[in-house]
């Protein structure tokens, strides 16, 4: 009875460690993230959806505001050098978009991105 006991014991134990255990945050990789964002913005201005991108290889999650609202982005600039976070990049990206009376309106977005374990963009 008693070395079943500690059989418990030892599984209760060993599951509190586990439970406590967290897995640290990669860094997301500035070559993938890079790529990521240019085809979601590329996949939005030629007409796509952001449903593509997740059944894409490589799957990616997108999230834009105006983009589900179906506005139009004619053009776009996406700036070079990323801030870092440590986990995430903030890439700033100038969109040129179209309204619904076709007036072009253009605006600066910061979106964040992720490379580990799935790829996501999300505005900031």
């Amino acid at each position: 009875m008693s070395s079943s006991y500690a059989y418990i014991c030892t599984c209760f134990i060993g599951l509190l460690l586990l439970s406590g255990c967290q897995t640290k945050s990669r860094p997301s990789d500035q070559s993938i993230a890079q790529q990521s964002i240019e085809k979601m913005l590329e996949t939005w201005k030629s007409g796509g959806k952001a449903t593509d991108l997740k059944v894409a290889t490589p799957s990616i999650v997108a999230v834009d505001d105006d983009w589900e609202r179906n506005v139009v982005l004619s053009d776009y600039r996406v700036e070079t050098n990323p801030f870092n976070d440590g986990v995430n990049l903030h890439f700033t990206v100038s969109l040129t978009l179209k309204n619904k009376q076709g007036k072009e309106v253009k605006k600066e977005q910061v979106y964040i991105v992720g490379t580990n374990p799935v790829i996501t963009i999300f505005r900031k």
